[in-house]
């Protein structure tokens, strides 16, 4: 949704148009971390919402289920601020390409880490919950803070591009 705002944005020339306006220009970049944000945290809501209910059918944990959403949450903030920030260096056409490796890569990250598991290279066995909510945190505040910095460079970008 935030990249289809970019797109439209483009086809109605709304960055020349909003130039005329009293905005900072941070300000436009901002709205789509904004509606990145919402949109993500929306639907970790919903995913919580569906799985606690679910998880006692499927064995799983409240824990697991947390931990799942928190992921989920994670990959989504990370691939879309990653993919905004494209989208505001390359422009929306030529940063599909890219756009499809910025959700893969989080995707491949996690494939990586269960064929690890799966091949005892790593072994999670030891792990405990407490240890696993305390990566699951951190994972959660290096996400934030790299889409944070996602932020600051695309409005940096944006700030230099000619809006006419």
């Amino acid at each position: 949704v935030c990249v289809n705002s970019l797109t439209y944005d483009a086809m109605a020339s709304w960055n020349s148009y909003a130039a005329t306006f009293p905005l900072r220009r941070s300000s436009l970049i901002s709205a789509k971390y904004v509606l990145l944000y919402v949109l993500v945290s929306g639907a970790a809501v919903v995913m919580l919402l569906v799985g606690i209910p679910f998880s006692q059918f499927a064995g799983i944990t409240y824990g697991e289920c947390a931990g799942t959403v928190a992921a989920c949450w994670g990959m989504g903030l990370f691939s879309g601020s990653l993919n905004l920030l494209l989208c505001t260096k390359f422009g929306v056409k030529k940063a599909q390409t890219l756009a499809m490796l910025s959700f893969l890569a989080p995707f491949g990250c996690v494939m990586l880490l269960y064929y690890l598991t799966q091949k005892g290279i790593i072994d999670l066995g030891h792990v405990t919950e407490r240890q696993l909510y305390l990566v699951i945190a951190g994972l959660a505040a290096a996400t934030v803070a790299c889409s944070l910095f996602f932020w600051r460079l695309s409005c940096r970008i944006f700030q230099k591009q000619d809006l006419t």
